[in-house]
């Protein structure tokens, strides 16, 4: 603004009102527009509300984002800016939010009354630098995280580093305030969605400020005293506080966990974040991990009640939740399961995830994940309670299912820092973990099991050491008569000439204990090749 115009008020007045003006003939042509969306958005939801059983949820998949009827009320109401205020302001921000909910193109272009010719993105940031403008630097703050832009735009500006760290601190603070006091449920939400985001995203500084800050008592206190029916659950992601909270623990919590590598692989950070341990034994403390598995128990017992549309997607969606801050927390294996492995619930819950593993394929990896921490922490009550649910009906078949149809895309590890990307699969190695407990019965390896064990043994996408402990498995099953030869055809090929063997009928290599040959022709012949990579084995008892 000009001098001229700062020492003439009714020059300031006039240009105030010219904006004001332009402005509100915006937002009525926004309003319009966005119901014309709305609708359009609730018309193509009623027409594809059924889903297939199961319904195979991918971790790429959404739920409900946004609660469209909601959005619909909303936009019925005209928005009308009197003075360019803070208070004003925020309900223009609020509505520009909500067209964005429904579906508003944020990068068409658009003559607007006192913006001229932007994108409507570009208008959100113009409206944006009014506001800095015409409120205080803590009042910017507080409308962009109550009206909701902050929940729908903060993750992604801080993905491509488009805020400094200062910035996301006072964001961090103005979320703590509307999360953790006598807000309403609306700006206790929009707090804990923007807690979420800095939590993830902004860095270590911002969990250090976090924990100074003395924010995650006042979180666990609402929490526990909150009671979350089913329904409150399944509510769409704009709607659901459970989701939000659940979130902002898994941002504290989050470590390099093989919890989370395994899906989309995504490199994660090599240390928990500033005050992770402190926070995971809070949360347990506290029962807050209690009260997590209570959740997921509920919905597990619930889920036949569950409507075959859109509320079934949802439903996975916040397996998806729940399984991934278990997961997370698993990191702490001794005082994790220590505390979990009592309760019936766990172990019923973790069964049932297996088993509808094409529910939510998420859900079921991190399920199998646990499973298998439970059998490898080298202490022998979990590996027991471990096995128990191994052997429970089903669950080997699942795991199998899941091994021959999961995607790799999905849950594939890609690393390799230089040269070819390479790409790890778990699932084989899981399956195989499973396979290793004590006590299996006959009627546990169907032919589906065994035939996938057959297919890891011989195929030759799987890495030498999974192969031979494939093979392994298939050489014990048949000495303890678990496996019938006949029955089942297994074979496996020889290293050398491919020729198929019964696992007894080969010989292993006597250095590395992983390639197999069916004479000492075929080792002889291979040597020239495999010596570049045979690694003498350790003895049993370094594994």
């Amino acid at each position: 603004m000009d001098a001229a115009m700062q020492a003439d008020p009714a020059r300031l007045a006039k240009r105030e009102e010219t904006v004001r003006r332009g402005l509100n003939m915006d937002l009525e042509a926004v309003r319009k527009t966005a119901i014309q969306r709305a609708e359009e958005a609730l018309s193509s939801s009623a027409s594809t509300s059924s889903v297939s059983i199961p319904p195979e949820v991918h971790p790429s998949d959404s739920g409900t984002e946004y609660d469209l009827e909601k959005c619909v009320e909303t936009l019925k109401s005209p928005v009308t800016v009197n003075r360019l205020c803070a208070e004003d302001l925020e309900r223009a921000f609020h509505l520009f939010c909500t067209a964005v909910k429904v579906g508003m193109d944020t990068a068409e272009r658009t003559i607007w009354g006192f913006a001229g010719d932007l994108s409507f993105q570009d208008h959100m940031h113009v409206l944006m630098m009014m506001l800095k403008q015409n409120a205080s630097g803590q009042d910017f703050y507080t409308v962009m995280v109550r009206s909701g832009l902050a929940g729908l735009t903060l993750e992604d500006w801080l993905v491509k580093n488009l805020v400094p760290q200062n910035v996301a601190l006072v964001y961090l603070d103005t979320a703590i305030d509307l999360a953790t006091k006598d807000s309403t449920t609306s700006e206790r939400l929009e707090g804990l969605r923007t807690l979420a985001a800095v939590l993830s995203e902004g860095g270590p500084g911002c969990h250090s400020k976090f924990h100074e800050a003395g924010a995650l008592e006042p979180l666990i206190a609402r929490f526990l005293t909150t009671e979350f029916s089913l329904d409150d659950l399944l509510l769409p992601r704009d709607r659901n506080l459970a989701a939000w909270m659940l979130k902002v623990f898994g941002a504290l919590v989050l470590p390099s966990s093989v919890m989370r590598t395994v899906v989309n692989g995504q490199a994660l950070p090599e240390q928990p974040a500033p005050g992770a341990a402190e926070a995971i034994e809070t949360l347990f403390e506290r029962g807050v991990v209690r009260k997590i598995l209570d959740m997921l128990a509920h919905m597990v017992a619930r889920a036949d009640d569950v409507r075959r549309d859109v509320r079934l997607i949802d439903f996975c969606k916040m397996l998806e939740i729940l399984t991934t801050v278990l997961g997370n927390l698993s990191n702490k294996e001794a005082m994790f399961f220590d505390e979990l492995r009592p309760l019936p619930d766990f172990a019923s819950s973790l069964t049932w995830l297996i088993t509808h593993w094409n529910y939510d394929l998420h859900s079921g990896l991190t399920a199998i994940n646990i499973v298998n921490r439970m059998l490898t922490t080298g202490r022998s009550e979990d590996r027991a309670a471990a096995s128990e649910i191994v052997r429970q009906e089903g669950v080997l078949k699942a795991v199998a299912e899941y091994v021959n149809n999961a995607p790799e895309e999905d849950f594939a590890i890609e690393f390799g820092d230089s040269g070819p990307v390479q790409k790890y699969d778990p699932l084989p190695d899981l399956f195989i973990s499973f396979l290793s407990v004590e006590d299996l019965q006959p009627g546990a390896l169907t032919p589906a099991v065994v035939s996938t064990l057959v297919r890891i043994a011989a195929g030759p996408g799987a890495a030498a050491a999974t192969r031979s402990q494939a093979a392994d498995l298939l050489r014990r099953f048949l000495g303890e008569g678990l496996v019938s030869p006949d029955q089942t055809g297994v074979h496996i090929p020889c290293d050398e000439c491919g020729a198929e063997k019964f696992p007894g009928e080969l010989k292993r290599c006597s250095r590395c204990k992983e390639a197999r040959y069916c004479s000492p022709e075929c080792q002889r012949a291979s040597w020239k090749e495999h010596k570049k990579n045979c690694v003498e084995a350790l003895p049993a008892s370094a594994h």
